[in-house]
């Protein structure tokens, strides 16, 4: 066999596949996980608690899995899922380089159900005094961004005090965090259904 007829051999038999296999991956990570970008660019008007359905993915890994990831490399806050067996579950939240809270478990009404999630803590909100609060007084702006909350169908399963400050107009990526530097991993393995701030 020749040196030609034997890179023909490797190309059509070796290295044909492997690039297939791997445009085939990507499309199916995409299709299953979306690109790793922002939710929606921060216009005005798209500040605020932010509130997620998301279907369960009938599994329980037990490891930290995304919800919401806002801000960049460094400086951001993570708020995770944790999946646990018999239709347990936790909710966390990681604020990058300063601290983490956990929730106590709860229980869901089936692996793969349909939950809402809301999440409220600084990176949400515009910087004080912004035109983007609208009529929101200045107290509650201060209250706001001074805490955070996360609520599993209507019921608050997390809450306190933080001081933590990321630059207004921070990404917003939902279901995954394409920022590493957490424990929380890359995409939340259930879907996510809809998604939206509430300002």
């Amino acid at each position: 066999m020749t040196i030609a007829s034997r890179a023909r051999f490797v190309a059509i038999n070796i290295l044909a596949p492997l690039a297939l296999s791997w445009v085939l991956i990507g499309s199916l990570q995409a299709l299953f996980h979306g690109e790793s970008r922002p939710a929606r660019h921060r216009e005005f008007g798209t500040y605020g608690p932010l509130t997620l359905r998301l279907r369960l993915p009938g599994t329980h890994a037990g490891i930290e899995e995304p919800v919401v990831t806002v801000g960049r490399a460094g400086n951001a806050t993570f708020v995770y899922l944790r999946l646990l067996p018999g239709s347990r579950a936790k909710v966390g939240i990681e604020f990058w380089g300063l601290s983490a809270a956990e929730s106590p478990e709860f229980a869901v009404s089936s692996p793969d159900a349909l939950i809402t999630v809301q999440a409220s803590f600084p990176a949400l909100y515009p910087a004080a005094g912004s035109p983007g609060w609208g009529l929101v007084s200045g107290p509650e702006q201060r209250r706001l961004l001074s805490g955070y909350l996360v609520a599993v169908d209507g019921e608050v399963r997390l809450r306190g005090p933080v001081a933590y400050e990321e630059p207004p107009r921070s990404p917003v990526y939902v279901g995954r965090n394409p920022l590493g530097g957490s424990y929380v991993s890359d995409y939340f393995t259930g879907t996510v259904v809809e998604a939206w701030h509430d300002f």
